[in-house]
């Protein structure tokens, strides 16, 4: 909504225009004459209006024009994947929105990629761009705790939430990870074949094991409802999406990943400042060197007398401890919803037999006299439309029970682990 609003000012894109280009002008010289942004005319531009060069070019996928031009389309693949990954990694500041008809191609330079439309532009903050850094580490070392705090540090995770189960379904999937790059590949044999590289049947069996191992893990995590998407993330997706389908059309042999690479390698840097430290840091972690943990080592006296307090006070009652019964809490919101399903179910039949009974009511008879004969019409067109109050309220009611029992049906289709 945000990106929408600004959408419409065209001072913002004006000044998103200028910005975009001079990223690429100041950060990235060399890229820069593979770019190129149409100059904006300040003094021509106004909210309402946007005066811009004029910069024409052949649609970004219109392969036989870009060739006919005398063009390597193979490089501007690699240009389109470079400087999207540059924007993301280097400058912070991307574009959302870079789809076929928002990027052109000309012969300048031997050939270079022509961005339209800055109306939706986004920021990535260090503080987002450093929480990849660690979620990454966080994986490559094996780090649960570390994984869920960077998904906190990028928004994915509310700080709130309980992060008990959430801890153990993410270190069972970091484990697994683990366990398959340190897996020779050999096809024949299935060993170190990710999940969707496997067939059906093998995918079903993985699924039914992770399920027995972590019901009661997701039963909890999914009622706590902790993940959300972050509304850049969702820009950042649809727009690789986007440029992937460009690449390919472009290039056969595109490879997205591989493209990226050296600038995920990059983001590094973004952990302790640099590469370096950042590896000597990880040395020091690995074999307690840190200062950190002379620390810990100083306090653990004091960490042992914490825990024996602890443990005193519980045995003397003074502490309690709070667990929660999932199976528990499982069959009381089972009980809830089927409480809702009759409740609605009995309701529904109640206003049904009202309007039979209202619809079923003998009419006005023949020898009635006048006064009687127009109250009788009176109630007969009340009648009428009680009769069809009643026979809405039912079809209301036997509505809303619909969704408590497609979750008491979803919660019976569910294995009993």
């Amino acid at each position: 909504e945000r990106l929408l609003y600004q959408e419409i000012d065209y001072t913002l894109e004006a000044q998103n225009a200028r910005r975009f280009d001079n990223n690429f002008k100041t950060m990235n010289p060399e890229l820069y004459a593979r770019i190129k942004v149409p100059d904006v005319y300040p003094e021509l531009s106004t909210e309402k209006v946007l005066t811009m060069e004029y910069v024409p070019g052949v649609k970004i996928t219109d392969v036989e024009k870009i060739q006919e031009m005398g063009i390597d389309t193979n490089m501007i693949s690699k240009v389109s994947a470079e400087s999207y990954m540059t924007q993301l990694c280097r400058h912070g500041f991307f574009h959302c929105d870079p789809h076929p008809g928002n990027l052109a191609v000309d012969d300048v330079n031997g050939g270079r990629i022509i961005y339209y439309d800055f109306g939706m532009m986004d920021v990535i903050p260090e503080k987002t761009r450093k929480g990849l850094v660690d979620f990454i580490f966080g994986v490559y070392n094996v780090d649960a705790r570390a994984v869920v705090q960077a998904m906190v540090d990028t928004d994915i995770i509310e700080p709130k939430a309980d992060m008990f189960d959430i801890i153990k379904v993410v270190r069972y999937f970091v484990k697994e990870f683990d366990k398959t790059l340190q897996k020779p590949r050999d096809a024949d044999s299935k060993a170190g074949l990710w999940e969707n590289e496997m067939s059906p049947e093998d995918q079903k069996k993985i699924k039914r094991a992770r399920r027995q191992r972590l019901a009661a893990d997701f039963f909890s995590v999914n009622s706590d409802k902790p993940f959300k998407f972050p509304a850049a993330f969702t820009f950042v997706y649809r727009s690789f999406m986007s440029l992937d389908g460009i690449g390919k059309r472009l290039d056969s042999q595109y490879d997205m990943m591989r493209l990226a690479a050296p600038y995920l390698n990059e983001l590094v840097d973004l952990k302790d400042g640099n590469r370096f430290l950042s590896v000597m840091n990880q040395g020091l972690k690995d074999f307690g060197l840190r200062p950190k943990d002379f620390q810990d080592a100083w306090r653990q006296p004091r960490n042992v007398a914490y825990v024996t307090d602890v443990l005193k006070r519980l045995e003397e009652g003074d502490l309690k401890l709070r667990t929660r019964a999932l199976e528990v809490e499982k069959t009381a919101q089972r009980i809830e919803l089927t409480s809702r399903v009759i409740g609605s179910a009995l309701f529904a039949w109640g206003a049904l037999n009202t309007g039979l009974i209202l619809s079923m009511l003998p009419a006005v008879s023949a020898g009635a006299g006048a006064g009687l004969a127009r109250r009788i019409l009176i109630m007969a067109a009340g009648k009428k439309i009680l009769s069809r109050a009643s026979f809405a309220l039912a079809g209301v009611m036997a509505l809303q029970a619909v969704p408590s029992y497609r979750k008491i049906k979803k919660m019976d289709d569910v294995p009993a682990w």
